[in-house]
C-alpha cells in the first residue's frame, strides 16, 4: 500500500566518495495506537485463559510493519495467530520436560533431603539443552518473520540449516569462554555473518563481509575496562558507610550513608549498562557495514553516545510509569532505529531485477519456543 504524497519523506541524496543514493526507512507508527490494540490484546487474553495472547502479538506486529515505509511503500506481515499457538503446542512438552527438574528440586530441603540422582542428572541435562535450543529457536524464529515480512509484495527468507547456525553459536561460545571473553567481538560477528549470508530478499541473496569488524575488538576491550571500573567505584561506595564503622569513625549522617548506597547502585546498574551501549552501537555498525544486498549497502549513524541516552529515557519512562510506559517505548524504539539505519544505493533499479521467493516457511516451531521463552528478535 503506497503513501500519499506528503508521507513520502525518503530524504534521498548522494554521498560525495561513493555516489550512493541515501534511502531513509520512515516510521510513523503513534503510541496512542500501539496503547489501543494492547489494552485489547490485555482483555480478550484475560478473557481466552492466554490464548488470544498469540493473535495479540500478531495484532502488535502487523500494526507496526505497516507503520515502516520505504520508497513510499509501507512493509507488511502476513503471520497468523493460529500458526504461532501450534508452534506454541508443538514447543509446550520440549519445554516442560526441560522446567520440570527445577520446579521438582525446588520442592526438596538441601539441608534435610538429598536431591536424588536422577534429578540432578535431568537438571544437568535440562541446562545443556536449553544452552543449545536457545540459538536454535533464534535462527527458526528468524526464518519465520522473515518469510512472513513483504515490501512491495517481496518477501523476505532465510535459507541455511538450523544445525549450522547451531554449530556456528556453539564453537563461539566455547571460544569465548576459553578466551575468558575476549572472543566475544569475533563470536558476535560470525554469529550475523551466518545470518546475513544466508538471508534473501526475493530471488536477491545478501551478503556479509567479515572484514567490517575492523577497530570492534577495541571497543570491546574499552567497554569491559570501563564496566569494572564502574562495578568498582560502585561497589566501593556502597562499602563506605560499613568500613567508617568498622574502623571506629562514627557519626557518619544518614544522608551521606543514604547518598552513598543511591550513587553505588546507580554505577552498578546505569553505569554498567551505559557502559554496554558504546560496544552495541559500535558492533551495530559493524553489522551494516558489512552487510550487502546485490549493489545495495547500509550504515548505522547510531552512535553510543545516542544510544545511551535512548537507553537511560526508555528506562526512566518505564520507571516513573510503573511499567505502563511500554508502548511508548515500542514506539520510541521503532522510531530511533529507523533514522538510525540507511540504506545506500539504487533500491528501484535492485526491485527491478528482484522475483519472488520460494513459498513462505509453514514452520511456526520457532515462534512457539521463543513465546515461551519471552524471547523477541524484533521485526
Amino acid at each position: 500500500m503506497a503513501i500519499s504524497g506528503n508521507a513520502r519523506r525518503d530524504k534521498t541524496s548522494e554521498t560525495s566518495s561513493q555516489k550512493l543514493v541515501k534511502n531513509y526507512v520512515i516510521y510513523d507508527g503513534l503510541a496512542s495506537h500501539i496503547y489501543k490494540i494492547k489494552a485489547i490484546n490485555v482483555c480478550l487474553t484475560i478473557l481466552t485463559l492466554g490464548i488470544y495472547s498469540f493473535w495479540g502479538k500478531v495484532r502488535i506486529r502487523k500494526y507496526l510493519a505497516r507503520s515502516f515505509a520505504l520508497r513510499g511503500d509501507r512493509f507488511e506481515y502476513s503471520g497468523k495467530g493460529g500458526e504461532l499457538f501450534k508452534g506454541f503446542l508443538k514447543a509446550a512438552p520440549i519445554l516442560i520436560f526441560l522446567i520440570y527438574p527445577f520446579i521438582a528440586g525446588a520442592s526438596y530441603d538441601t539441608n534435610d533431603e538429598e536431591l536424588p540422582l536422577y534429578l540432578a542428572l535431568w537438571t544437568f541435562l535440562s541446562i545443556i539443552m536449553f544452552m543449545t535450543l536457545l540459538p536454535m529457536v533464534k535462527y527458526m524464529a528468524m526464518r519465520y518473520r522473515l518469510s512472513r515480512t513483504r515490501w512491495r509484495a517481496i518477501r523476505g527468507m532465510l535459507t541455511g540449516k538450523v544445525s549450522g547456525f547451531l554449530w556456528v553459536s556453539l564453537k563461539a561460545s566455547l571460544l569465548t569462554m576459553v578466551t575468558l571473553g575476549i572472543y566475544k567481538p569475533f563470536a558476535d560477528i560470525k554469529r550475523f555473518e551466518y545470518v546475513a549470508n544466508h538471508l534473501h530478499v526475493g530471488n536477491l541473496q545478501a551478503s556479509f563481509d567479515y572484514a567490517a569488524h575492523h577497530g570492534l575488538l577495541k571497543t570491546y576491550i574499552l567497554t569491559i575496562v570501563s564496566m569494572v571500573l564502574m562495578f568498582l567505584v560502585g561497589s566501593a561506595l556502597l562499602g563506605t558507610p560499613t568500613v567508617l564503622e568498622a574502623i571506629g569513625i562514627g557519626g557518619v549522617p544518614n544522608l551521606l550513608v543514604t547518598l552513598c548506597y543511591i550513587i553505588g547502585i546507580l554505577f552498578l546498574s546505569v553505569g554498567i549498562s551505559v557502559c554496554l551501549q558504546f560496544y552495541k552501537a559500535k558492533l551495530i555498525q559493524a553489522y551494516m557495514r558489512g552487510l550487502k544486498l546485490g549493489s545495495l549497502r547500509f550504515k548505522s549513524y547510531v552512535t553510543g553516545g545516542k544510544l545511551a541516552k535512548f537507553t537511560i529515557a526508555n528506562g526512566l519512562i518505564l520507571i516513573f510509569t510503573l511499567g505502563m510506559g511500554r508502548p511508548i517505548v515500542l514506539n520510541r524504539k521503532m522510531r530511533f532505529w529507523s533514522q538510525g539505519i540507511v540504506i545506500g544505493g539504487d533500491i528501484e533499479s535492485e526491485c527491478n531485477k528482484i522475483q519472488q521467493a520460494q513459498s513462505e516457511n509453514k514452520d511456526g516451531l520457532g515462534e512457539g519456543v521463543g513465546e515461551m521463552m519471552d524471547l523477541d528478535m524484533g521485526l
